[in-house]
């Protein structure tokens, strides 16, 4: 029949290419990073997500946010020494401030990850 596939659901052929698309190695869902009463407004925390470390934060509004380790200045880790101004993040050695999608006044940008709130985990 025109338009189906022969190949099984979990696999499937890059219309770009025309090769076949293999299932990635780990789940597609979602990871808990922490609960989300241990992330009151204002406070930065280092969680360990498939084996790299992510700074979760929540803006003194109470969104939760999620962003890389390092600063992109010096490399400076979020999560020793990082304090959240409102709804930036600022960091521990110069106090170069991010805002909530990672980006900064001097081009530089974080390494932003995405982060929801469910069922009381972040």
């Amino acid at each position: 029949m025109p338009g189906t596939s022969t190949l099984p659901s979990s696999r499937r052929r890059d219309p770009r290419h025309g090769r076949t698309i293999r299932p990635l190695p780990y789940p597609s869902g979602w990871f808990c990073v922490d609960p989300a009463r241990d992330l009151p407004p204002g406070r930065v925390r280092t969680a360990r997500l498939m084996g790299e470390d992510v700074v979760p934060y929540r803006t003194r509004r109470g969104t939760a946010r999620a962003v890389g380790p390092h600063c992109p200045h010096l490399g400076a880790h979020f999560g020793a020494g990082s304090t959240v101004r409102g709804v930036e993040l600022a960091c521990p050695f110069h106090g170069f401030a991010f805002g909530p999608d990672g980006s900064h006044l001097r081009a530089l940008r974080l390494t932003s990850r995405h982060l929801a709130e469910r069922d009381g985990v972040l």
